[in-house]
């Protein structure tokens, strides 16, 4: 599950124009969704500045996959916003900033809703905590964070930004902050950084 969340949209949305805020919008939703997209992800609902997005698998080797492929977008999704940011294709609008959180597990899907009106989503724990550490990374002002059931799933603990409470849950959660640059590879963890942790120890 991925979760991303952009920083300031409250006082962006009290400031900016209704015309100013739609361009604003859409034009993060467009970076979010086709970075999804790209790496075989699927945006399941915009609610408010938030985009919720999956990338589904069944067997550890999928999950190893699913996981790369969800880091991998939530890296092209933070280059296509410094785009944005560098080409002012916005205008008048704001510099764009997210934090974008990953976590992975057993979720409900189905349709939920009233009588005259449905909706497909994905429920329950997994869905809250991705949740929770994309308001913690945005709180901590880093761009991608990951639980630590994604980070065993990717075989790599380095690069541990700390524990932290989040609301609605008892124990305090391990949170991870990844090379991006590592993303595109099956080396998910640096020489350099393996070396620090050895150094360390």
């Amino acid at each position: 599950v991925s979760f991303a969340d952009l920083r300031g949209f409250s006082r962006i949305s009290n400031t900016l124009p209704a015309d100013k805020l739609i361009v604003f919008l859409n034009k993060y939703f467009g970076a979010m969704t086709s970075a999804v997209e790209a790496h075989g992800g699927e945006v399941l609902k915009f609610i408010g500045d938030e985009v919720m997005a999956i990338f589904p698998y069944e067997t550890p080797e999928e999950a190893a996959d699913a996981a790369r492929r969800a880091l991998m977008a939530a890296r092209e999704t933070t280059e296509k916003i410094n785009e944005i940011n560098a080409l002012k294709t916005c205008g008048e609008t704001p510099q764009m900033s997210v934090g974008i959180a990953l976590h992975a597990g057993d979720v409900f899907f189905g349709n939920v809703g009233g009588e005259n009106r449905l909706d497909f989503t994905v429920i329950g724990p997994v869905v809250n905590l991705a949740a929770r550490i994309a308001e913690l990374a945005k709180d901590l002002n880093v761009e991608v964070l990951v639980s630590d059931t994604i980070a065993e799933i990717m075989g790599c603990r380095s690069g541990l930004y700390g524990q932290y409470q989040v609301k609605g849950f008892d124990d305090p959660v391990s949170v991870y902050s990844p090379s991006l640059a590592a993303a595109g590879s099956d080396k998910w963890c640096p020489d350099s950084t393996v070396l620090r942790d050895l150094d360390a120890n």
